[in-house]
Formats: C-alpha cells, sequence, structure tokens
C-alpha cells in the first residue's frame, strides 16, 4: 500500500511539472505569433500548475527540477510580448531562486535583457558583471552565445557601465573552448 501510494504521487507531480512546462512552452509560442491573450492564458494556466506544487511534499524523484525555470520561461514570453516590466520581475525571481552556476548565468543573461529592454542599462551591466563574476572557469558553447548576446545589446547603448561590462566581456570571450 505504502509503495502505491508513493508511486501516485510521484506521478501526480510528474504530471504537475509536465502541464506545467507544457503550459510555459504554449505562452511562449503564442508570444512568438503575437498572440498576447491566448499567452496570458497559457501563462495563467501553467502558474496555476504550479501553484500546486508543494516543495515539502515531493517525492525525491522529483529533484531533477530546478527552481525558477517558469519565472525565466515567463520572463522571455513577456518580453516577446513587449511586457519588460512584468518579464524584468520574472526574471529577478528566477535568478532569486538557488541553483547550479550554469543556470545562475542563463538566469542573470534573462535578467540583463529584460532590463536592457526596459531601458535601464547601468543596471543591466551590472547584471552582466555578475553574470562574468559567475560564468568564470566555466567552458559552455550555449553560454558563450548567451555572453556573446548580451555583449552586444550592451554595445549598442551609451553607458559607461555598460563599456566596463563590454571590455569585460570581451576578455572573458577571448578565451576559446
Amino acid at each position: 500500500y505504502i509503495h502505491a501510494r508513493n508511486d501516485n504521487r510521484i506521478f501526480f507531480y510528474f504530471q504537475i511539472y509536465v502541464l506545467r512546462d507544457l503550459h510555459a512552452m504554449q505562452a511562449k509560442a503564442f508570444a512568438r505569433m503575437g498572440a498576447q491573450a491566448g499567452a496570458h492564458r497559457a501563462m495563467t494556466a501553467a502558474e496555476t500548475a504550479s501553484g500546486q506544487i508543494r516543495p515539502d511534499e515531493e517525492p525525491a524523484e522529483t529533484g531533477y527540477v530546478q527552481p525558477g525555470l517558469l519565472e525565466t520561461a515567463l520572463a522571455d514570453t513577456l518580453m516577446r510580448l513587449g511586457d519588460t516590466e512584468p518579464a524584468t520581475v520574472y526574471a529577478a525571481e528566477a535568478v532569486a531562486t538557488q541553483t547550479h552556476a550554469r543556470g545562475r548565468v542563463h538566469r542573470l543573461a534573462t535578467l540583463a535583457d529584460c532590463e536592457l529592454r526596459a531601458g535601464e542599462v547601468d543596471r543591466a551591466a551590472g547584471t552582466a558583471m555578475q553574470m562574468l563574476d559567475t560564468v568564470q572557469g566555466m567552458e559552455s558553447h550555449r553560454l558563450h552565445d548567451r555572453l556573446t548576446l548580451v555583449r552586444r545589446k550592451l554595445s549598442a547603448t551609451r553607458s559607461t557601465a555598460a563599456a566596463e561590462a563590454v571590455d569585460r566581456l570581451d576578455d572573458t570571450l577571448r578565451i576559446p573552448l
């Protein structure tokens, strides 16, 4: 009986995570199509599914699921819709969750992008500096691509803080993978 009950709990949590992730992907797809209402409906469904998750009750088998991924996906969706303020809030929430260093770099890159789109250039430069502090010693083509994108966007601005971040990004990007 205990084993069956545990299997049901595992299935329940996997089902929630799959639903949450599918709704988040659907929201991103709607945003890419410019369908704001559909994106917001899918975001609400993803958040509703996420609201059913109780971290203190989760079975060990769901330990691979990283906190903050939903917030990152919703930030990306909102950026695509041009809703920079709520996107920045979600991106900051994603950064605030505990994760491994590589995931933190990706989340900081998302936050920097949100801040740049919101016109917060100096804040984005500061976020890029945090990203650079975190990425030290990592080798990854995906991270290299994220750094390159942040560098390109920062270099298009006229800010002393951004120029400093770009210089540091250039130094980091010169190191071969």
